[in-house]
């Protein structure tokens, strides 16, 4: 199915499929295309809840390579090499904005790699704060969005 859903102050389409599960007869959304894809039964628009079975391999926007003392991670990259000379500062998306978007970071300098705001939750909890990677070439980290802040899911 296809749906047009227009307000005062935007307009878009959503394209639905719909597919039974084995051995029933009730239809379920596996795949929602419009700003954004959604793959899975879905009992909200927002969220599958079923896996995602990719049939090849898996791509993302390439790395970016930083090098200035304080650069901006941009709104549509996945990932992000510090390369910095001195301590680096990076300004993440706002997390609200991003909820459960992922970000990978790697530092392949010698030099801290901090946040610029308050907002990176350490890998074993607590509150946030600006740490983002130590000193060591090799340390990286994956972050995800909490819709409040950045938390470190995995790291070395």
């Amino acid at each position: 199915t296809a749906t047009e859903a227009c307000t005062s102050t935007a307009c878009g389409s959503v394209v639905d499929i719909y597919a039974t599960t084995t051995g029933t007869v009730s239809l379920n959304r596996a795949l929602r295309v419009g700003n954004g894809v959604i793959v899975g039964r879905s009992a909200t628009a927002d969220y599958g809840q079923d896996n995602l079975n990719v049939a090849g391999s898996v791509a993302s926007k390439t790395a970016v390579t930083q090098t200035a003392a304080s650069f901006t991670i941009g709104n549509t990259d996945s990932a992000t090499i510090c390369n910095g000379s001195a301590t680096q500062t990076a300004t993440l998306p706002v997390a609200s904005s991003y909820t459960g978007r992922w970000l990978y970071v790697l530092n392949i300098a010698t030099q801290t790699v901090n946040s610029a705001s308050s907002n990176i939750v350490p890998l074993a909890g607590g509150a946030a704060g600006t740490a983002l990677l130590s000193n060591t070439a090799g340390k990286w980290a994956i972050l995800q969005s909490n819709g409040t802040n950045w938390q470190i899911m995995a790291a070395n």
